[in-house]
């Protein structure tokens, strides 16, 4: 087992959301069930997914910089992921993934906290930026023409 795992899975459980809601949009397409950890770590190996491993506390770690790479890999098929606007109504085969914030003012500063989700489908349990936020973007998954 790779060493610092337990932190990796900590970070993992703080700022995975787009990574995960990507590889449930894959398990859909595909019918397959993945190993999400495995995943994970394959997808920071092969540069889809930015961790650094001797950084837990990089503001960056699970930042997905490849999302369309990332979703073309896991379903063996080329895709696009692009941003639209909060309100976009996907189209007959395209998957969305909404961008949810929360804002709150701590100390005279304004945080603003960020979920990713699919419509009726979340990697939480309960997240502040739903019940209390709104939907800001959409990420729209296409298959490449």
């Amino acid at each position: 087992m790779r060493a610092s795992m337990q932190t990796f899975l900590a970070e993992a459980g703080e700022a995975c959301c787009y990574a995960i809601a990507i590889a449930d949009i894959a398990e859909e397409i595909t019918g397959k069930s993945f190993d999400i950890v495995k995943t994970f770590i394959d997808a920071v190996e092969k540069g889809f997914i930015y961790y650094n491993w001797k950084d837990p506390s990089d503001a960056n770690n699970f930042f997905v910089s490849k999302p369309s790479e990332y979703l073309s890999w896991l379903t063996g098929q080329k895709w696009v992921i692009e941003k639209d606007a909060a309100n976009y109504v996907p189209r007959q085969g395209e998957f969305i993934i909404n961008r949810w914030e929360y804002s709150v003012v701590k100390t005279g500063t304004t945080i603003t906290y960020g979920h990713f989700r699919r419509p009726n489908k979340d990697s939480l349990f309960f997240s502040n930026c739903v019940s209390k936020g709104t939907v800001v973007s959409t990420r729209v998954c296409r298959r490449a023409a």
